[in-house]
């Protein structure tokens, strides 16, 4: 049994469907999910949202539980040990981003006592051989090789199929008649956390710069804070720019912005979603070089996609 504890708002939640796909075919296991993140613990400020898209109906729910040991099973205080020294092992490295101490090591370990944990995953595929029936998959598992695999797959079970209002209909209407720009503009959050580093400046350089590149592109502004960015994006004239301002969940708004043939992205995974679910022949996206105020660059950037260096416009 793999069971996938989710976490994050919905492009988080993307991303760890996917890996719970993954491993479903290549363990030949049936999946269960937790959503008790959500219900129970208080810094989870996002909904699950998954149950709006087309999950593979073999999923089966799990009940919640404010327990994590409930949840994760006897084994999880071991986990909890393991993952102290290791986090103590690394606290330095990840302060700076640098190469962990013995990764594999750790993994391994966890492994064996049927925890698999981890957020970047390019290093080695994982292996099914925990000493528990059951296997806790958590963390964010931004895993772009593992996402490009699976896309054939998911493409159409990571589509919204809740009923579409007549206001969203409309949008989309525009957006497939037009050489629609989806830009995403994340603040909300980020903004309290210190992680903007796509300025204003970054978004009105991408325009710019996509409106050069293509004839009578309108772009589609998309933004946790709207009103903000209406008031200071401030696109020269000429310019045809449609504010997205529908009242819209995440999974509507995903809807909308996957369905742009082109994209913008801010340094989120809700915009990253959206441009690698698009689907246009030509598809541009421009996608920031830093992700973080650390030095070091993105590892979300496809190599089909252009990199923007949002530090130096």
């Amino acid at each position: 049994m793999i069971k996938i504890a989710f976490e994050g708002g919905l492009g988080n939640q993307m991303f760890q469907y996917t890996m719970g796909r993954y491993l479903q075919l290549k363990f030949n296991e049936p999946v269960t999910y937790d959503i008790s993140r959500y219900i129970f613990e208080n810094d989870e400020i996002r909904d699950f949202e998954l149950l709006n898209f087309n999950m593979d109906p073999s999923w089966s729910k799990a009940p919640s539980d404010k327990s994590r040991q409930k949840r994760f099973g006897i084994s999880y205080l071991a986990y909890c040990a393991f993952t102290w020294i290791y986090l103590k092992l690394n606290a330095d490295r990840f302060l700076h981003y640098k190469p962990l101490r013995l990764p594999k090591t750790y993994n391994a370990i966890i492994n064996r006592l049927g925890h698999y944990r981890v957020h970047f995953n390019n290093y080695e595929t994982p292996r099914r051989y925990s000493w528990t029936k059951t296997i806790n998959v958590r963390g964010m598992w931004f895993w772009m090789d593992m996402a490009r695999e699976m896309r054939p797959i998911i493409k159409n079970e990571l589509t919204v199929r809740t009923p579409i209002s007549d206001l969203n209909r409309n949008t989309l209407d525009m957006i497939r008649s037009t050489y629609s720009v989806g830009v995403h503009i994340r603040r909300g959050d980020y903004v309290k956390l210190g992680l903007i580093v796509c300025d204003i400046n970054y978004y009105q350089q991408c325009i710019r710069r996509m409106a050069s590149e293509l004839k009578d592109p309108v772009f589609f502004i998309f933004s946790d804070d709207i009103e903000w960015v209406r008031e200071n994006l401030n696109i020269p004239d000429g310019i045809s720019v449609i504010y997205v301002d529908n009242n819209n969940s995440s999974s509507d708004d995903m809807r909308l912005l996957s369905n742009c043939a082109h994209f913008i992205m801010s340094n989120s995974t809700f915009s990253w979603w959206g441009a690698f679910l698009g689907d246009h022949p030509d598809k541009k996206v421009y996608v920031p070089k830093y992700w973080t105020h650390r030095n070091h660059q993105s590892l979300f950037a496809l190599p089909e996609w252009t990199i923007i260096d949002n530090r130096n416009l």
